[in-house]
């Protein structure tokens, strides 16, 4: 074999696990952002968030940062399970 037919070789696996692993966390980011977050956790996770717009049976919490935390534990434990 010569060299330029063993790069074509090594290049071609490279990407191939690279986009592996591009898909499976393209994947495990839209299963974190659309179906593992709460329709709580979207709106507390706004610091900008106004009270007076949220629906009469939700009640207004001022801990954003603690929604947002919650929501990159729910990405990094899509990173870990990927990976």
């Amino acid at each position: 074999m010569t060299n330029r037919r063993i790069f074509g070789i090594v290049l071609n696996k490279m990407l191939s696990v690279f986009f592996s692993f591009f898909f499976r966390l393209l994947i495990g980011h839209a299963f974190a952002d659309f179906a593992f977050q709460s329709d709580s956790m979207a709106k507390g996770k706004n610091r900008h968030s106004d009270p007076s717009k949220l629906p009469k049976n939700q009640k207004y919490t001022p801990y954003w940062p603690y929604w947002l935390a919650a929501h990159a534990l729910i990405h990094g434990g899509i990173v870990v399970i990927s990976t």
